[in-house]
């Protein structure tokens, strides 16, 4: 990720959205990622990146 960017814009600015359901982007707000399942977060991280790799090919 850039740095300074918030998982959540990031999130929001990606296909990825499609597939979080509410309470997963309601659980991304900052404060609440301590508590964030990790495969979620893991999972976003994963298809942005794929994304990203795409885009650059």
């Amino acid at each position: 990720f850039e740095e300074g960017r918030d998982l959540l814009e990031v999130v929001k600015e990606s296909e990825a959205m499609v597939y979080l359901s509410e309470d997963d982007l309601n659980s991304l707000k900052p404060e609440n990622y301590i508590g964030l399942a990790p495969q979620i977060v893991d999972s976003v991280i994963a298809y942005i990146e794929e994304v990203e790799r795409q885009e650059r090919t």
